[in-house]
């Protein structure tokens, strides 16, 4: 599971128009960076989630190849 900070709560836009304008600034990058944590977590996901299945193959070819073949084979029905 990956972590995404809470977000926090935008400043409030009022005051002199500097200060509102840097505000407006402030929260629309704090929008931003929260945006981008989420995709990033989502990507990431992603990626663990399809690397997974070729993993888990390599790794039982690795397991089976210190098998000896008659126990890899199926058994015979009569």
């Amino acid at each position: 599971m990956h972590w995404i900070p809470a977000a926090s709560t935008p400043m409030t836009e009022k005051g002199p128009l500097e200060v509102q304008r840097a505000a407006h600034a402030f929260n629309a990058m704090q929008a931003r960076i929260q945006s981008y944590l989420r995709e990033r977590a989502q990507i990431l996901a992603s990626i663990s989630h399809d690397l997974q299945t070729p993993i888990t193959r390599m790794k039982l070819r690795v397991e089976m190849a210190g098998e000896p073949e008659t126990s890899r084979q199926a058994p015979e029905r009569s």
